[in-house]
């Protein structure tokens, strides 16, 4: 199994430690199952790919935490693979998974997912090791509705767990945070690991990716009323073979102001981008912005959200790179269920919807209208690196070009069922209807449909 020297550093540093560790730990162990099956009828460029498949993924966790008053060690191990998995499947997850998993159809892992030492002590945690990492919610607002619009649309936005996939995504390095009074700090330096669809080298380093950051917050109702207020910087590297020419060294750079309280919210979100996009300068942009309403007075409590986001795209040949460029986030809570475009050269306008169906079922819909913001630059898919040998991004382009920006509609939702606690049932799926940029790029299909029931067990 391999094993990485910062996560060996930790546990070093735990027992290095010794006076704090005289007492007994208190121990506390836990279970995670998943078993998901996919169904999709998927767009094609070819009639010869297989446009209708399904597949089966199955992943469980063991953890286990040793706490003394400050210092907890923390392990978990993973255990995940996947059935039926399509030898020629025309778009989707499906091939993304054949090829990450070396041209295989039934495949499985156990691997170390997390092994770290974490301190706690007057508003201090710092983590150092094998660890789980998420930008933009740093800290709660103490607001359930507005906490819920942070995780939906700051969480995991350039740098993320990736979760949706099968394996995951994990880092190995550090990371901390620090917040008395009203501000919170945080920073982190990590290497990305394999996983997400990748099974079959799960949690190795990817030697050649780093991202490092920080973020200070000013905390909800504290500087200003009813608001939060976030700056953030984070740089990444890139040298791997795959990468453009010259590798990348890119800093991104913003912030987001959240206002609002049970009724509703305003958010903005915004990031500038420069650096070294290979031998070219990185001038990039993107900006996000929802409007919320709570209706606690109608049936089920809707939430009601109207949101918009756009990312640059590059519109002309040669100078600077001037697509945004989308880091390690966990896409699939963005932009489109179905997982077919990440950040660059996106609009995406939507509505969304989330309410209850009893106090056990929750129900969430959005309809997205997206579309490229260049007809010169590509569609791109992809989460962020995941392999040493994948990129991470995939640009599409049509050989005769893009006759339109309109890249299609999705309507996607989700319904969660809480069949009692730690025991969920969720059936959810989205339909995508191909524009004439979807068109030309898909010539033999560019509609597509996709659903999913998962079970999961937490204890």
């Amino acid at each position: 199994m391999h094993r990485p020297i910062v996560s060996s550093t930790a546990l070093a540093v735990l027992l290095w430690s010794g006076a704090a560790f005289a007492a007994p730990p208190t121990v506390k162990t836990s279970f995670d199952l998943r078993l998901r099956q996919e169904v999709w009828d998927a767009p094609a460029r070819t009639a010869a790919a297989d446009s209708t498949y399904d597949f089966s993924l199955v992943r469980a966790r063991l953890g286990l935490d040793l706490t003394w008053t400050h210092w907890t060690l923390h392990g978990m191990a993973q255990a995940a693979g996947a059935l039926g998995i399509p030898e020629n499947g025309s778009f989707g997850a499906g091939p993304t998974y054949f090829t990450a998993n070396d041209g295989e159809t039934d495949f499985g892992v156990i691997a170390l997912a997390e092994l770290s030492a974490i301190y706690q002590k007057d508003g201090l945690r710092a983590v150092l090791g094998r660890q789980a990492y998420a930008d933009g919610f740093e800290i709660p607002t103490g607001s359930a509705s507005l906490d819920r619009i942070k995780r939906a649309r700051l969480g995991d936005r350039l740098v993320g767990v990736f979760e949706w996939p099968n394996v995951g995504r994990r880092y190995d390095g550090a990371s901390l945070g620090y917040g008395r009074g009203g501000g919170h700090v945080s920073a982190f330096a990590l290497r990305p690991l394999t996983g997400a669809f990748d099974h079959r080298d799960a949690f190795r380093s990817i030697d050649d990716v780093t991202v490092a950051g920080g973020a200070f917050t000013a905390k909800y109702n504290t500087w200003i009323p009813s608001s939060e207020v976030r700056a953030f910087a984070i740089q990444y590297e890139d040298d791997r073979r795959v990468a453009p020419a010259g590798g990348l060294s890119l800093t991104t750079a913003g912030g987001s102001y959240l206002w609002g309280d049970a009724r509703g919210n305003v958010l903005v979100w915004a990031a500038v981008q420069g650096g070294d996009w290979g031998t070219a300068d990185q001038e990039a942009w993107a900006v996000a912005v929802d409007l919320g309403r709570e209706l606690d007075g109608l049936p089920g409590k809707p939430s009601v959200h109207l949101a918009f986001e756009q990312a640059s795209g590059d519109g002309r040949p040669g100078g600077a790179h001037e697509s945004f460029f989308n880091l390690l986030p966990t896409n699939h809570k963005y932009y489109d269920l179905i997982d077919f475009t990440s950040f660059s050269n996106l609009r995406d306008v939507y509505l969304e919807t989330w309410l209850s169906a009893g106090s056990k079922v929750k129900v969430r819909a959005a309809l997205h209208q997206l579309s490229l913001v260049e007809k010169q630059d590509a569609w791109y898919g992809g989460s962020g690196a995941f392999q040493e040998s994948t990129f991470g991004y995939t640009p599409r382009r049509p050989a005769g070009g893009f006759p339109s920006t309109d890249l299609g509609r999705e309507l996607g939702t989700d319904v969660n069922w809480t069949i009692r606690e730690g025991l969920q049932l969720t059936v959810g799926g989205a339909y995508f209807w191909g524009g004439d940029a979807a068109a030309a790029f898909l010539p033999a299909k560019e509609d597509a449909g996709w659903g999913y029931v998962e079970l999961s067990w937490k204890r």
